[in-house]
C-alpha cells in the first residue's frame, strides 16, 4: 500500500487514503498472465489540484464517462472489472 501512495503522489501531485480493493488476474490468448492489485480510495482533489509528474494524462472520470474514452491497452476490461464485481 506504501508503494501504490507513493506512485500516486509522484504521477498526480495527490495524495489519497488508499485500501487494498482486489487482485485482478488477466490471461491472454498466449498464455501470458498480468496480476493487477487494484486500490480504492479517497481524496478531497479537484481537478485542478491534478500536477501530471510521469504520466501524460490524468482526469477525474464517472463511471459513465469512463466508457466513452479512449484508453491504452486492456483498460477498458480492467476498470470493466473493478466497475462491476463486488470486491475480492
Amino acid at each position: 500500500m506504501t508503494a501504490a501512495c507513493r506512485e500516486l503522489l509522484e504521477e498526480t501531485g495527490l495524495t489519497a487514503t488508499l485500501v487494498p480493493d482486489r487482485v485482478v488476474e488477466q490471461v491472454g490468448a498466449d498464455g501470458v498472465g498480468v496480476r493487477f492489485h487494484v486500490f480504492t480510495g479517497s481524496t478531497d482533489a479537484r481537478q485542478e489540484d491534478v500536477i501530471l509528474g510521469e504520466g501524460l494524462a490524468m482526469r477525474f472520470l464517472t463511471p459513465e464517462e469512463i466508457a466513452t474514452i479512449e484508453l491504452v491497452g486492456n483498460a477498458h476490461l480492467l476498470l470493466s472489472l473493478v466497475l462491476t464485481a463486488p470486491p475480492t
